[in-house]
């Protein structure tokens, strides 16, 4: 194992109030406020489903994200930009990648650019500077990338400065081969989520904010700054937050996105460190897919919760697994590819057919009412 045993769930309902001391799920999640009132499933495990696939990412750090190269990088043999974490931060991870180095500050992890070949392997690593806010390490936390048109853009979280510094920032990335300066933020604008908001893109232009996700849908113009609230299907999951941008999937007609929650804490009510937690934040993270209608934005299919399978092919999820962004393969595998960390330490990637996809959001209540109507 890579891990230390606690640091495992040993089936996807771990962490539930109702589950065995095993973490054996119940004989029913009904009234738990789970996705579709049913139990969580395990993606990538050694039970592999047809078009379902997990894979490590070599010499990356840790919550990563992944997308097709502009084509101005194309031309220099980049097939895909990344970024991730590369400092450690949580000190109860034995954490033997040597893509991460020690930190200086408490709870400080940098994002850096991470430029890729065909394969995905590092070719080229790239700090990421911008204004004085982040002007110097330890500032860009958790960057989420996405591209419109030729230009790579990117979310980004700032947890030092002053309050003018401090916040959740969507920026343009300026990235000069040619040049020995490093890339850059630029003209960042201040987002309304703290932290997991996610970005829109229709066509070449940025047109909305996904601040939150559940117990309510709250949607932000980039244009205006008006908001827009909505609620979620009944049955979609309780105090979901976003995990990632979502991307459009021409095949689901709409957009595709993540929500993320973790069952267990690392400080108990009063806010104190639990000493014996296996972790030193959250765990037992559990996912759900959902997809965004591109006209109301309102939520309609969703999935089920999920976890991530461990990477050592054991029936057990990690402990931790965020997901942090997706992105289209190409159209002769019909697949997408979800990037995540794994235990603030190593990242992976988790691809399913298109097929599958479908088959995971399967909870669609407007098509539900017009068949009983």
């Amino acid at each position: 194992m890579r891990y230390n045993v606690n640091q495992y769930d040993k089936s996807p309902c771990a962490g539930l109030r109702t589950a065995s001391a095993e973490g054996d799920c119940p004989p029913t999640c009904t009234g738990l406020g789970l996705a579709g009132n049913a139990c969580p499933v395990m993606l990538g495990s050694s039970l592999l489903r047809d078009g379902e696939t997990i894979v490590p990412l070599v010499d990356f750090g840790f919550n990563p994200t992944i997308v097709h190269a502009p084509a101005y990088l194309l031309r220099h043999g980049i097939a895909y930009v990344g970024t991730d974490r590369f400092e450690k931060n949580n000190n109860r991870v034995v954490c033997r990648n040597p893509s991460l180095r020690s930190y200086v500050r408490n709870n400080a992890s940098t994002a850096r650019l991470l430029l890729l070949n065909a394969k995905m392997r590092v070719l080229k690593r790239m700090p990421i500077y911008g204004d004085r806010c982040v002007a110097y390490r330890y500032s860009a936390v958790d960057a989420r990338l996405f591209v419109i048109g030729s230009e790579l853009h990117a979310s980004y979280v700032n947890m030092w400065g002053d309050s003018t510094c401090r916040g959740h920032f969507l920026a343009r990335i300026n990235l000069q081969l040619n040049s020995s300066q490093p890339a850059a933020f630029v003209s960042p604008q201040r987002l309304r989520s703290v932290r997991n908001g996610g970005i829109l893109v229709h066509g070449k232009r940025v047109t909305t904010e996904l601040s939150d996700v559940a117990p309510i849908t709250e949607m932000v113009n980039m244009h205006t700054g008006a908001v827009s609230t909505s609620y979620p299907p009944l049955q979609f999951s309780t105090f979901m937050h976003n995990s990632m941008h979502p991307i459009w999937v021409p095949e689901l007609a709409a957009f595709l996105g993540i929500g993320h929650r973790h069952l267990r804490e690392g400080y108990d009510a009063n806010g104190r460190v639990v000493h014996n937690a296996p972790f030193q934040y959250g765990s037992s993270y559990r996912h759900v897919f959902f997809t965004l209608n591109a006209t109301t934005r309102r939520i309609n299919r969703f999935s089920r919760e999920f976890c991530i399978a461990a990477l050592d092919h054991s029936y057990a999820c990690e402990g931790i697994s965020f997901i942090m962004g997706a992105f289209l393969r190409n159209s002769k595998t019909n697949t997408i590819s979800f990037t995540y960390g794994i235990n603030d330490c190593e990242s992976a990637l988790l691809t399913l057919s298109m097929a599958r996809l479908h088959a995971l959001l399967e909870f669609d209540p407007l098509h539900a009412i017009a068949k009983i109507i």
